[in-house]
């Protein structure tokens, strides 16, 4: 069934009729439309004589716009003729609203089409078309040069009511649950990408954790992605957070006694409550993690964790392409979401080469991010999970933690020393009890 396309030829004719009778206003007009977004084909046409003329410096008259579309179309100056002898309407950014409006109907009805036939064509390709179909469509907007820009009053007020909203004590960003770290970042808010980073056995996954705890319990909607872990090995962690008990004593043979049967089922109770969305399925490409991650920020998640760059499925030639390729795809994702991103990463064994015995000689640093530099230039913030009681073996280190801020665009780099608990998987606040 043919499709009748969306278009308004009464308000391309006042549009051209306005810069016929008025060209000081031709400029303006012709940096707000392009000949493309008209219909008729007559209209594309002198619109791109109009604009000829003004690049030109020529005078906008019938004699000069039609010397430029001579042969373009039979009848051509009759039809300028009539056209300027049109009364142009009063409210012309009207109709060029209705004008680009169309035009971005066409085009979507253009995507669309072109969709079935990319779809219908996939070939066991079916991860990525979809991936390029969604993004095409979610990339169709309304154009108009004037309106994508922000002007400075707008830029201005819109930052002068974050700072009232900062000075009345209002969260701006969503909270980690750890002071320091709140400090120095405000909360991790906007479009950041964060990298907890750290080698394996260092606890990155249990932060990531930790982090999504206290979150859901302040309210806010976390997302996750566990490429590495089922979701009962998460579940088993949020539990022993949430109770205490040793997360190991959950899962032993017999299970848990009695004794601990009301602490599970009351915090069982608790975190089915929270806001938590998790994605366990592993091996999934980071074409299908953006797809999905859209469906998480529509359901109103407000930050997505993903567990972990290795895992995730990429294109290139070798591993350190494929990491670069995913990290490159993930770092622009968080700025379409306009949500924080939090990608977890591998340290490379250069941290444990250095030896010694002192509890900092194998703190790791940020050039030591495995597979790809790609991290370390897009990340807005890294942080480096470090436990030195896995080299020292010392008493005195064994609970000890530190997370280092390493890199913060906009924002302060320091150590933030916590306590870790073990058989909870827990980093706590050095002053919690």
């Amino acid at each position: 069934m043919a499709i009748n396309m969306p278009r308004n030829l009464e308000a391309e004719k006042i549009v051209i009729s306005t810069m016929l009778l008025f060209p000081e206003v031709a400029p303006e007009i012709i940096d707000s439309v392009s000949p493309e977004d008209f219909f008729d084909l007559r209209h594309q046409f002198i619109m791109k004589a109009i604009g000829e003329v003004v690049r030109r410096k020529e005078p906008i008259d019938l004699a000069t716009i039609s010397n430029h579309i001579e042969g373009k179309f039979t009848d051509a100056v009759s039809y300028i003729s009539a056209i300027s002898d049109a009364s142009p309407h009063s409210q012309c950014q009207a109709h060029i609203r209705s004008i680009l409006e169309d035009s971005a109907l066409r085009t979507g009805i253009t995507i669309c089409d072109k969709a079935k036939v990319k779809l219908a064509q996939a070939n066991g390709n079916a991860v990525d078309v979809i991936d390029e179909v969604q993004s095409s469509i979610l990339g169709l907007t309304i154009r108009g040069t004037k309106e994508q820009f922000i002007t400075a009053y707008q830029g201005m007020d819109d930052s002068l009511e974050r700072y009232r909203q900062a000075q009345a004590g209002h969260d701006i960003g969503v909270k980690t649950g750890y002071f320091l770290l709140d400090q120095a970042t405000g909360g991790l808010r906007g479009s950041k990408f964060v990298v907890i980073a750290g080698r394996p056995g260092q606890g990155k996954t249990s932060f990531a954790v930790n982090l999504i705890k206290n979150m859901c319990q302040d309210g806010y909607k976390c997302g996750l992605f566990s490429l590495e872990m089922d979701k009962e090995q998460i579940e088993d962690r949020i539990i022993s957070l949430v109770t205490g008990i040793n997360c190991s004593r959950l899962t032993q043979e017999g299970g848990p006694t009695g004794d601990l049967w009301n602490a599970i089922t009351h915090a069982a109770s608790e975190i089915s409550s929270w806001p938590l969305l998790m994605d366990d399925e592993g091996n999934l490409t980071i074409s299908e993690i953006k797809r999905r991650a859209r469906l998480m920020k529509k359901d109103g998640v407000q930050i997505i964790f993903i567990d972990q760059l290795s895992k995730i499925r990429a294109r290139g030639k070798d591993r350190f392409e494929q990491k670069a390729n995913a990290v490159t795809e993930l770092s622009p994702l968080a700025k379409e979401l306009r949500i924080p991103i939090v990608l977890l990463a591998q340290i490379n064994r250069e941290a444990e080469k250095r030896g010694g015995t002192d509890r900092w000689t194998n703190k790791p640093k940020t050039w030591m991010l495995k597979d790809t530099g790609a991290l370390e230039e897009d990340a807005d913030i890294i942080l480096l999970v470090y436990r030195p009681f896995e080299y020292t073996h010392a008493a005195d280190d064994e609970g000890l933690a530190n997370i280092e801020i390493a890199k913060h665009r906009g924002g302060p780099c320091l150590d933030i020393e916590l306590k870790w608990d073990g058989k909870r998987m827990q980093f706590k606040e050095r002053d919690a009890i």
